[in-house]
């Protein structure tokens, strides 16, 4: 099968509160890195936290590191 180029992706961004799903570029790996497609992704204790405005963080994050796949790549 073929890669796509991009991926969807939850995307936070700082002031919204809320989770975007977006077409994000597909990471380009690293040494030592595999790419995984993902079967399932959980919501983390860091993850509420930036949606509650508990933390003061200026950065996008993409939401679901707590994750469960196979190897692709």
């Amino acid at each position: 099968f073929s890669i796509m180029s991009t991926m969807l992706a939850a995307v936070y961004h700082d002031g919204d509160n809320l989770l975007v799903i977006e077409k994000v570029p597909r990471p380009v790996l690293k040494a030592n890195q595999v790419l995984l497609k993902i079967a399932a992704a959980g919501v983390c204790h860091s993850d509420t936290l930036l949606l509650s405005d508990t933390l003061d963080d200026k950065r996008t994050y993409i939401f679901g590191h707590e994750n469960v796949g196979y190897a692709i790549e």
